[in-house]
């Protein structure tokens, strides 16, 4: 079955979801230090830092780590920023737990209530 044309099964997607998200957590780690807290940040600027450094610092390496755990923590986060819970949808399927994912689709009009969560 074809989920993206291109792709030949569900396993390849989740593969290159999950390589995707571990190239782009190395490239930002490799900024980190460049990230350290600034004097006089703003509220959201610290909230962002927290989120990100929760998503670096989780594994999603094909060999030990998770996806689905990475999606778990973002749909949280989404939900204490008010994304009503119809709203966000974890995936993943029982041959591959941890190569799931997150979907997330907030009404354009709801965007002026989410709240700075850290």
């Amino acid at each position: 079955m074809t989920f993206v044309s291109g792709f030949r099964s569900a396993k390849a997607v989740a593969a290159r979801w999950c390589m995707a998200a571990l190239a782009t957590a190395g490239l930002l780690a490799t900024a980190a230090p460049a990230l350290a807290d600034a004097p006089g940040e703003r509220p959201d600027q610290t909230a962002f830092r927290a989120l990100f450094k929760e998503l670096v610092e989780t594994n999603t390496s094909l060999s030990a780590g998770s996806c689905t755990l990475a999606a778990e923590r973002m749909a949280a986060r989404l939900r204490a920023a008010g994304l009503p819970e119809g709203q966000i949808t974890l995936f993943s399927v029982a041959d591959h737990p941890k190569e799931g994912g997150l979907v997330a689709v907030p009404r354009q009009h709801l965007w002026h209530r989410f709240e700075v969560v850290n």
